[in-house]
């Protein structure tokens, strides 16, 4: 028996057989493509943060020997 489709917000009523969901409209997509771009960014806001901390200490350890 082939699988039954469904779509996204469609209730479960017919047990624990596999289904799949509708594809995502460009909305969706374009949303997910934002939301995953704006994580990227804010992952390499905190690395360069991290960065420029470490600077930072290496500039003072390295005032302090002089």
């Amino acid at each position: 028996m082939l699988p039954f489709l469904r779509h996204v917000n469609d209730e479960q009523r017919f047990g624990n057989e596999p289904t799949y969901s509708m594809p995502l409209t460009i909305e969706d997509l374009a949303a997910a493509i934002d939301r995953q771009r704006h994580e990227d960014f804010e992952a390499q806001v905190q690395e360069v943060e991290r960065q420029q901390q470490e600077i930072e200490r290496l500039h003072a350890e390295l005032n302090e020997k002089k």
